[in-house]
C-alpha cells in the first residue's frame, strides 16, 4: 500500500490502511489482534530465534541508509579495514602482524584494553558495541596507508565470524579489496602448542593432565566433561578444511590468503615479500631482507627498527618439551580425514597446498 499514489499525504494512508484491515476481516479467515510492539517482539523472536541477534552493517555502504542518518552523522573520512588475519591461533599471526606493520603504506587498530592488537569484535565480545565503536578504532588511519589491518586469531574457527564480517565489511559482495589471511599450520603442532601455552598460563586442566591423557580420553570417560573444553580449543580449530569452507561461503576465494605457517616461521621473507605482491603494495623502496633479522636466542626472525632488533614478547616463541612421537601419531591419525579433507579443497579452489600436507 506505500506505492499507492500520495501514499503519506492527505487523509489517504489512513484510508488505505483501515480499508486493509476491513478487507482481511471480511474476506478472509484471518484472526487479526493487536498486542503492545515490546511483546509482539517477543512473540517474534520466539517463532524465530536465529533472529535475536543483532548484525551490524556498514551505515556508510548503501546510499539509502545514509539518506537515513542524523544530520549530526556524517560518512566522511570513515576508515575500515581491507585485510583480516583470522587466525588461527598458535600459528604465528602476531609475527606476521608484526612484519606487515614495517611497510610505510600498512596500519591498524588502536591498542583495545583487555586485548591489547586483537579486537575481538565478529563474534567476540566487542561486537555489541555496534559499528561506530568498530571504526572509531582506526581513525588515525592516514591517506597514504593503502592496507588497513584487523588480526584477531580466533575468529578463523567462530562458527559466527565469517557471516558477520562479511556483513559490515563485504556488503553485496563489492568490496573486492577486502582480503581475509588466514595461517595454515600443521594442526598437530597447533593442537600441541596451545596445550603448552595454556599450561604455561597455569590452566588448571593443562597443569593437571598430561597431553597424552588429555588426548585420549573418550566420551563416557569420568573426566571427558571437565577436561573438554580445553582439549576442544586445542584440537578443533585444526579442522581447517571444515573452517576454510565456512570462509568460502561468505567470499571467493580471490579474497582469501592461506598463508603456510611453516614456511613462514622457517623464510619469512620469501613470505612477506609475495604478500605484497598479492596485496598490491609497493615494493621498489621496501624489502623484508633488510627488515627481519634471525635471532638464535629466540628461535624465530624479528623485526629492525632504526637499526635496532625488536621481538615479540617472552610469550612468543616459548620453549617447551617436544611433542612425543607417540602422541605425534595418535594425532597424525586423529587428524588424517581433516587433513585429506583440506587437501581436496585446496586442489579444487587452486589454493597453493603447504608442505607439510602433501603427503597426505
Amino acid at each position: 500500500m506505500t506505492h499507492q499514489q500520495n501514499y503519506g499525504h492527505d487523509r489517504l494512508a489512513h484510508y488505505t490502511f483501515h480499508n486493509e484491515v476491513l478487507f482481511l476481516k471480511c474476506w478472509t479467515n484471518l484472526n487479526l489482534k493487536w498486542v503492545e510492539p515490546e511483546k509482539l517482539s517477543q512473540l517474534y523472536f520466539n517463532r524465530f530465534p536465529q533472529e535475536q541477534n543483532m548484525i551490524h552493517l556498514n551505515r556508510c555502504a548503501d546510499d539509502r541508509h545514509r539518506k537515513m542518518l542524523s544530520v549530526n552523522v556524517t560518512c566522511d573520512n570513515i576508515k575500515l579495514p581491507n585485510l583480516i588475519i583470522v587466525g588461527p591461533q598458535k600459528t604465528g599471526t602476531s609475527a606476521l602482524l608484526s612484519f606487515l606493520k614495517l611497510h610505510p603504506n600498512v596500519t591498524s587498530n588502536l591498542n583495545v584494553e583487555g586485548s591489547f592488537e586483537e579486537m575481538q569484535f565478529f563474534g567476540g565480545t566487542n561486537y555489541k558495541k555496534g559499528f561506530e565503536w568498530y571504526q572509531s578504532q582506526f581513525l588515525q588511519a592516514a591517506d597514504n596507508h593503502q592496507i588497513i589491518v584487523e588480526k584477531t586469531a580466533n575468529y578463523f574457527d567462530n562458527p559466527v565470524t565469517p557471516h558477520l564480517l562479511s556483513s559490515m565489511l563485504n556488503p553485496d559482495s563489492k568490496n573486492h579489496e577486502l582480503k581475509i589471511i588466514a595461517m595454515i599450520a600443521d594442526p598437530v603442532d597447533r593442537a600441541y602448542s596451545w596445550y603448552q601455552h595454556m599450561r604455561s598460563h597455569n590452566d588448571s586442566i593443562a597443569t593437571k593432565y598430561s597431553p597424552e591423557k588429555l588426548f585420549s580420553m573418550l566420551p563416557g570417560d569420568p573426566e571427558y566433561e571437565v577436561t573438554n573444553r580445553l582439549r576442544q580449543r586445542c584440537l578443533k580449530p585444526g579442522f581447517y578444511a571444515e573452517h576454510v569452507d565456512r570462509w568460502l561461503d561468505y567470499f571467493p576465494p580471490s579474497q582469501i590468503i592461506l598463508i603456510d605457517a611453516k614456511a613462514f616461521r622457517l623464510n619469512p621473507t620469501q613470505i612477506m615479500d609475495q604478500l605484497l605482491i598479492d596485496l598490491n603494495l609497493p615494493t621498489s623502496n621496501f624489502n623484508y631482507a633488510t627488515n627481519l633479522r634471525y635471532v638464535p636466542e629466540k628461535g624465530f626472525y624479528c623485526t629492525i627498527k632504526k637499526g635496532k632488533t625488536k621481538c615479540l614478547g617472552a610469550s612468543k616463541g616459548r620453549k617447551y618439551i617436544p611433542i612425543s612421537d607417540s602422541l605425534r601419531s595418535q594425532l597424525n591419525s586423529y587428524y588424517a580425514g581433516h587433513n585429506r579433507a583440506l587437501l581436496k579443497l585446496l586442489n579444487r579452489y587452486k589454493f597453493n597446498v603447504p608442505g607439510w600436507l602433501l603427503n597426505f
